[in-house]
């Protein structure tokens, strides 16, 4: 099996986490820009742990491959425990796949007037066919994926930062006044009780997402090239994520007004124009695919491992599984983000503080070994 090159491993790692929450800018919103500046440096302690854990989750696994997520991530042999894990990253996925079909109806009846309902039942068929394709195709949409956002997040920092950034302008305050405004009202508006400051937020943020994404990584195993490009591409990965979250960060402390809307990444780059809007627009709905799909085939894989060496009908199971998420997503996106996600940040901070230990310790037997 032809293995992943660097710069696709990265792409790869990177588009994974781009999901509704982060391309529409909720969750930075939340998780980092309430606190002011101090969210943006939060950011940077995100991705050091995105590439940390990304690189001790690789070496834990690949020297148990056979192993669930579960039983990487609880120490000795507890079989109740580590098929709580399993069930609680299984809870988590599913989730996600829920929460993306109810945010890509939003965001097309938002754009173009369809029926929430109706577009949220052609992305879980297309959902469906996508998860029928293998691993490496699952990548290719994230990669591909990866650098448009970077990009275009980029792009509407520039311009934002230009044009608001020195001076209050119709679009609101500039940067130092917004980041006081926020920093001082961050419990009322942060929008989760879960939620208590910005280092306590950044770590919560990288858990829940690198906890919700193991599976992923436990089915990308065959594809990873040796121990230092995995190693290059966790951190080349990490840097794809922080570029577009420190701009989307920057843009929306230059432009307070943003904060107020539902999508505000969407509001920044009607900045621009509306062509670039709708081209956005475009791009937050396939990163709520590409979260749905890598998430959807890691809830499978996940089925599979527990359904044991019997056959697994995946194919009815995936379909089955799509249309019981598009028919929970009928409930609405709600405050999910705000809520659940740091529910499960908190779930997996023990999980991940073992597999930093136990990854750490494998890492230096290996280079002991070596030498």
């Amino acid at each position: 099996m032809k293995r992943l090159s660097v710069m696709r491993l990265a792409l790869g790692y990177a588009g994974m986490f781009f999901g509704a929450g982060f391309v529409s800018g909720q969750e930075i919103r939340q998780f980092f820009v309430v606190y002011g500046i101090a969210g943006l440096f939060g950011l940077v302690l995100s991705a050091l742990l995105f590439f940390a854990v990304g690189v001790l989750f690789f070496e834990t696994a690949q020297q148990s491959p056979e192993q669930t997520v579960g039983e990487l991530l609880v120490p000795g042999y507890h079989p109740l425990l580590s098929g709580a894990v399993d069930l609680a990253e299984d809870v988590l996925l599913f989730g996600v796949v829920v929460i993306m079909t109810a945010g890509a109806g939003a965001m097309v009846q938002q754009v173009t007037g369809w029926s929430a309902a109706a577009a949220g039942f052609v992305f879980a068929v297309v959902l469906f066919a996508a998860s029928l394709k293998n691993m490496r195709s699952v990548m290719m949409v994230f990669s591909v994926l990866a650098p448009c956002l970077t990009v275009c997040a980029v792009a509407v920092a520039v311009f934002v930062l230009l044009r608001y950034g020195g001076a209050a302008g119709t679009a609101g305050a500039a940067v130092g006044e917004a980041a006081a405004e926020t920093a001082a009202g961050a419990a009322e508006t942060s929008g989760s009780p879960l939620l208590k400051g910005p280092w306590s937020s950044a770590v919560l943020y990288a858990v829940y997402n690198l906890f919700g994404s193991f599976s992923i990584m436990l089915a990308m195993l065959p594809l990873l090239p040796d121990r230092k490009k995995t190693a290059e591409g966790m951190a080349l990965g990490s840097l794809f994520l922080l570029i577009p979250a420190e701009c989307v960060a920057a843009s929306m402390l230059a432009v307070p007004g943003s904060m107020a809307e539902e999508v505000p990444t969407a509001y920044l780059a009607g900045l621009i124009s509306p062509w670039f809007r709708n081209i956005y627009s475009v791009l937050m709905l396939s990163g709520m695919a590409s979260a749905a799909l890598g998430c959807l085939v890691g809830f499978l894989e996940q089925l599979k491992l527990w359904r044991g060496s019997g056959g697994f009908p995946y194919r009815r199971i995936s379909f089955a599984v799509c249309i019981l998420a598009w028919a929970l997503s009928l409930a609405g996106f709600g405050s999910l983000v705000g809520f659940i996600y740091p529910l499960f940040g908190y779930i997996g901070i023990p999980c991940v503080a073992y597999l930093l230990i136990k990854g750490f310790t494998l890492f230096r037997q290996r280079d002991n070994i070596q030498k």
